[in-house]
């Protein structure tokens, strides 16, 4: 059985490595694009198509054009894990790229080990994505942990410990406590309220009233970003103005669209450089992608740009017929200053970046540092 397993990896590797021979390059993503996810998943998606256009039409890497093959998964872990073996055994696809959910890549985590097939840049990073390192996850993200350190850390240094959490019962949502209640003892903080909220339920109605009667001067919510502005338009309705944190995976036009009137105040964590003004070179050159490929500028769309350039270098490093290992390897030699926006991984570690910023919601809608 063992050998046949061996003969199958063998056979499905060469069938990868024959589709970049005959002149493309496949990559393959399972993400949400029909369910609460979807808003965010487009906007990225579209810059990384046209990042990986822009290559094409100048030649693509090595000759081969990049061509990104991609599974509606509905932010649904089985049908992610469904999606991810359909990808790997049936289009063989050379890696899998761009996918979206903490729970969702962890369920695919197994997936890629067995297949020996690289996983890059997902819009979720729990540290199950991190430690143990697994050969085949590549993160462009930091940590979800960092950023929950970072919120409490600049709490603590403004005196608040007055605080509250909500968050959602699933992978994301469970890692980030963790990382909150390391947070909080190393600070010696005690939040005045913690909430659950079961995954995929919309209705949070009683949570909400247990943070409001806590009345703390910050929540934390560790969420969708369709929970998390839904939790935010409750508390204001109720009339709680408690500071509320989001995290990055709520940084996008259609967060800031879902909470409306009440988006101005709102902190979300950051974990992408600021894709709004040119101060910053990484800014300039994605502002200038923009323009050129009337792409919006967003943080969402500045993660597609920088996850399709970044795996783009990848390709080329790994040479004019790439397989699955030489990709890997590829990667682990990457040590990048995109204009000031380091990114790198080793055969040590596969946490290609640690920048964390913070930034508040605008009363006309923008995220200002």
């Amino acid at each position: 059985m063992r050998q046949q397993k061996n003969i199958l990896a063998v056979v499905l590797a060469a069938a990868a490595t024959l589709a970049s021979a005959q002149g493309v390059i496949l990559l393959g993503q399972t993400a949400d694009y029909s369910g609460p996810q979807a808003a965010p998943v487009k906007e990225t998606a579209a810059a990384a198509r046209a990042y990986f256009d822009r290559v094409n039409a100048q030649g693509g890497v090595n000759g081969r054009k990049i061509v990104l093959e991609s599974m509606d998964d509905g932010f649904d872990p089985k049908r992610s894990v469904e999606n991810a073996k359909k990808l790997i055994d049936e289009k063989n696809v050379l890696a899998l790229f761009l996918f979206r959910g903490t729970a969702n890549a962890e369920a695919v985590m197994p997936v890629i080990a067995e297949k020996k097939t690289p996983m890059f840049a997902g819009v979720g990073s729990s540290i199950k994505m991190h430690e143990p390192m697994s050969r085949y996850m590549f993160n462009l993200r930091a940590p979800v942990q960092i950023e929950v350190r970072t919120v409490v850390a600049q709490l603590a240094s403004q005196g608040i410990k007055d605080v509250s959490v909500i968050y959602t019962d699933d992978g994301f949502g469970k890692d980030a406590f963790d990382g909150a209640s390391k947070a909080f003892a190393k600070y010696q903080m005690k939040p005045k309220a913690v909430q659950v909220i079961p995954r995929g339920q919309t209705d949070v109605d009683a949570a909400v009233d247990e943070i409001a009667k806590a009345n703390s001067a910050a929540t934390l919510g560790f969420c969708i970003p369709k929970i998390c502005a839904e939790i935010v338009k409750k508390l204001r309705a109720k009339g709680s103005f408690t500071q509320f944190f989001s995290l990055s995976n709520t940084s996008s036009g259609a967060y800031v669209k879902d909470l409306g009137e009440h988006a101005r105040g709102v902190v979300v964590t950051q974990v992408m450089p600021y894709p709004f003004d040119a101060r910053d070179p990484i800014g300039r050159e994605f502002l200038q992608f923009a323009r050129d490929t009337k792409t919006p500028a967003t943080y969402a769309t500045m993660e597609g740009y920088l996850s399709a350039r970044i795996m783009t270098e990848a390709l080329k490093r790994a040479g004019k017929t790439p397989t699955r290992e030489g990709l890997v390897q590829a990667f682990e030699t990457m040590q990048l200053n995109m204009g000031g926006f380091n990114v790198g991984f080793s055969p040590q570690t596969r946490t290609g970046s640690e920048f964390v910023d913070l930034t508040m919601i605008s009363k006309n809608g923008k995220f200002i540092r």
